[in-house]
């Protein structure tokens, strides 16, 4: 991930991908830093990432709903939905 900090372009599209959304920033740096680790195509997953939080949750929620432990949970789904309408961290109580 070092070789593309210095990429403007690079680091240009991740902003416009997050919106400059800090928890977006941070989970989607995670996921470019795990695929080149993986060999995999950092660029083309940029690429293929929606732009926004609201799309990038959705697109998350899409795959997660392909698990079958999550589609027999309905508690797994009921928090995951809170979970994205958050808009802050939650207390262990809230949750």
């Amino acid at each position: 991930m070092a070789s593309f900090a210095d990429d403007a372009a690079f680091v240009a599209q991740v902003d416009e991908t997050t919106e400059g959304f800090p928890l977006y920033l941070r989970y989607l740096t995670e996921e470019l830093a795990e695929a080149a680790k993986g060999g995999r195509d950092a660029r083309t997953l940029l690429d293929q990432t929606p732009r926004g939080f609201g799309a990038y949750v959705r697109q998350q929620l899409k795959q997660l709903a392909q698990v079958e432990e999550v589609r027999r949970q309905r508690e797994v789904q009921e928090l995951f939905a809170l979970l994205s309408v958050a808009r802050g961290a939650l207390s262990a109580a809230d949750v």
